[in-house]
């Protein structure tokens, strides 16, 4: 991340949408981002723990949801099903996942991080090369 920050500088309005990993906490050297998580590894992971028809109908309509009444909506049938998947979410899923959640200074609605994971597979065998060497 500080490299990051040498490059680009204090960016306004900056998000970084993460896949939760634990070694990548909320940054110092990015005080201001707003800091997202992954829904589809969120959802991997919480499918790990927790199976039912009740999570698949609405665990990505709540995060897909623009209006925080139906986000609420979405996550009280979770709740009602299951009040323990709350607490596990708070826990273990805190950064912002949800759209409604998403800050309006931000014109992204991504709830993935399915761009950078292709970009990231296509330059896979080019990393750790040095820059003459990737002619």
């Amino acid at each position: 991340m500080e490299q990051l920050h040498k490059v680009i500088g204090d960016v306004p309005k900056l998000v970084i949408c993460t896949n939760a990993s634990k070694g990548l906490e909320k940054s110092a050297v990015f005080p201001n981002a707003e800091y997202r998580e992954c829904m589809r590894h969120l959802y991997q992971n919480f499918m790990k723990h927790y199976t039912s028809d009740v999570f698949t109908d609405h665990l990505y309509p709540a995060a897909r949801s623009y209006a925080t009444e139906l986000f609420q909506w979405h996550m009280k049938k979770i709740f009602e099903f299951a009040p323990d998947t709350i607490e596990y979410l708070e826990n273990h899923h805190n950064r912002i996942w949800y759209r409604c959640g998403f800050s309006e200074n931000s014109k992204c609605d991504h709830l993935t991080n399915n761009v950078s994971e292709s970009f990231n597979a296509q330059v896979k065998k080019f990393k750790g090369l040095l820059l003459h060497e990737l002619n």
